[in-house]
């Protein structure tokens, strides 16, 4: 198998199946019943009106659609709909690529391989004007009425989050369109059950170790920050969104965004339908994203991939099994390397001269662990010894 950095460093040359980067062909022939090199071109034209969302904004007592997806914890979630509605929006698959759901309570539905398929070959077309990304949220609706809430967000240290919270925005501007929404489909397919650390009870955090627990703690304060207060400034929300009925959520569009954006190399973040369903990997990864230069989106292959495998892509550091927990809800028992779980109550200046660093606190899958761990752990523990002797000597 090609390892994930060596197939970035090919893909560039790779032409499998018609698909030829950068030029971005179709990958898929004629008899599939898709568009070709020399047939239907990938690249769509221009995105729809913007005539909607106007309305929506300028509304003066905008309030939630009847007919906005069910957002109880155990609803239904219509995969058949979603499958239909990326068929009809331009959203093109590869025969090779579908959706399995796990289980009946749909609690994961992940994308797979239906055959061995070829290193470098597109999977999954996405086209630009369906790809929501904070640059276009940002562009659409950072208007003069958002300026009380973006002050709020800037005295209590959030500025940093605000491609994020505008990406919230649109989708809390999508879901309180109902079914006008051109998202509503894809909207109504996504998880409502979520077992991360923003929906966890103070209980559950007593039961975590100490990294896990700060990590934990540092992910749902962000939360309330972005969530409460800003939000009630907001001008084209509905009163039921800012209040939480019948359920919060303001939250729940945190948790879109945040467990299911990726960030592109000039900045951007962005919500891919369908290339959204693609599990995370620690090892290494059967996807890499491709974009071409209208901005469409394409999921292509690391390496040559069997049938019946999970396609899979990197969303986060996979030495840190924590903070996947705290941010995406699930423990990665294959990563290569953990960081060390216990936190020293104090760091002083000595053990940072040692080299001290969370980043380094490694302990290895093969049963290794990295020299400043244990470098430190003594450091620490002199230091300890020698504080409760000079206590004890001054009484």
């Amino acid at each position: 198998m090609i390892p994930i950095l060596l197939a970035l460093a090919l893909l560039p040359t790779l032409t499998v199946d018609g698909f030829a980067s950068p030029h971005m062909r179709s990958p898929w022939s004629s008899s599939s019943g898709g568009p070709t090199a020399h047939g239907s071109s990938f690249v769509r034209g221009s995105p729809k009106s913007n005539a909607k969302t106007t309305t929506y904004l300028n509304s003066l007592a905008p309030s939630v659609a009847e007919s906005a997806v069910d957002l109880s914890e155990y609803a239904p979630r219509n995969i058949i709909g979603f499958k239909y509605w990326a068929s009809t929006m331009g959203i093109e698959k590869n025969d090779c690529f579908k959706l399995e759901e796990q289980d009946k309570k749909q609690r994961e539905i992940y994308a797979m391989t239906t055959r061995s398929t070829e290193a470098g070959t597109a999977v999954l077309y996405v086209p630009e004007h369906l790809i929501l990304s904070s640059s276009k949220a940002m562009a659409e609706l950072r208007t003069d009425g958002m300026a009380e809430a973006e002050e709020y967000l800037a005295s209590v240290g959030a500025e940093s989050q605000l491609r994020e919270y505008y990406l919230m925005l649109k989708v809390l501007l999508e879901y309180q369109k109902g079914s006008d929404s051109e998202w509503h489909k894809w909207l109504d397919a996504l998880p409502r059950y979520y077992s991360n650390a923003v929906a966890m009870t103070e209980f559950c955090l007593t039961c975590l170790p100490p990294l896990m627990k700060k990590l934990a703690v540092e992910e749902r304060d962000a939360q309330k920050l972005l969530s409460y207060d800003s939000i009630q400034s907001v001008p084209f929300l509905a009163d039921d969104i800012k209040e939480g009925f019948p359920r919060d959520m303001v939250t729940w569009a945190y948790q879109i965004v945040y467990t299911r954006s990726v960030e592109t190399e000039d900045g951007d973040l962005k919500i891919i339908p369908m290339g959204d369903f693609f599990d995370h990997a620690s090892d290494y990864a059967e996807i890499v994203p491709q974009y071409d230069e209208a901005g469409n989106y394409y999921a292509v292959t690391a390496y040559d991939v069997p049938a019946g495998k999970k396609l899979r892509y990197i969303y986060s550091n996979p030495r840190n099994p924590s903070h996947l927990l705290a941010r995406y809800g699930f423990i990665d028992e294959i990563c290569p390397a953990t960081y060390c779980k216990l936190l020293p109550p104090t760091v002083n200046e000595e053990m940072i001269e040692l080299g001290y660093s969370q980043e380094k606190m490694l302990f290895y899958r093969s049963g290794e662990v990295a020299d400043e761990v244990s470098t430190c752990r003594i450091s620490h523990t002199a230091f300890v010894a020698e504080k409760s002797l000079n206590s004890k000597k001054t009484h």
